[in-house]
């Protein structure tokens, strides 16, 4: 290999050795320059991005933290409310097939509606007596059958168990927040009984935070 790259190099005319050197040298530094604006490009994006991310967090933070106060002290006022109360005591001596417990679904569900009108801030309130697999839910999103599936009524209520304060609980699939959610136990007024679970789902359009949470890159 050595004795062939010396021939060669003896083989090759002045004028072409000329050539290869000034492109060498006029090549070198354009490389390394692109080389050095890349990296300084790289990192700029770096702390831009962490930046962001900073932000973002932050700003999330900041606005759930204040709802979550809101939310909690709003719980508190309703938290012992007649219609939720009576409809649990009628509901425990009732079916759901029959004329009683449909009247009672449509009180509790004309109350909930009452109870999202109120908030802005929401887009979801529902509620789950305790023994039952599904709740009634009232949303300004249009919610498909079987919604017990969809919303995580089984986790928070598991948790609220635990806890019956107010939680917050994230909806995330892949490191992405879809939904956000408080809940907590409703217990009987009476006896301090858990009753059932009632849900709030967060309106991430109303405070804007859907771009910084289901597209944090965009």
């Amino acid at each position: 290999m050595r004795n062939f790259l010396l021939s060669l190099y003896r083989r090759t005319s002045i004028r072409t050795k000329a050539i290869v050197v000034f492109c060498i040298v006029s090549l070198c530094p354009i490389l390394l320059v692109g080389y050095a604006g890349y990296r300084s490009y790289e990192d700029t994006m770096k702390d831009k991005f962490l930046s962001y991310a900073c932000t973002n967090s932050s700003y999330i933070s900041s606005h759930v933290g204040e709802v979550f106060k809101s939310m909690v002290n709003f719980s508190n006022s309703i938290l012992y409310d007649d219609v939720i109360q009576d409809a649990y005591n009628e509901s425990s001596h009732t079916s759901e097939s029959d004329i009683s417990g449909y009247l009672i679904k449509r009180k509790l569900d004309g109350y909930l509606q009452s109870l999202l009108l109120a908030r802005p801030e929401l887009d979801m309130v529902a509620f789950r007596f305790t023994g039952k697999e599904s709740g009634l839910y009232v949303s300004s999103r249009r919610i498909k059958k079987n919604s017990s599936r969809l919303i995580p009524m089984d986790e928070m209520y598991d948790a609220a168990r635990k806890d019956p304060q107010m939680k917050c609980y994230l909806d995330a699939k892949d490191g992405i927040v879809n939904d956000i959610y408080f809940h907590r136990m409703v217990c009987n007024r009476n006896n301090m009984q858990e009753m059932g679970l009632l849900v709030f789902r967060l309106n991430l359009q109303h405070f804007r935070l859907n771009r910084y949470i289901s597209s944090p890159t965009e």
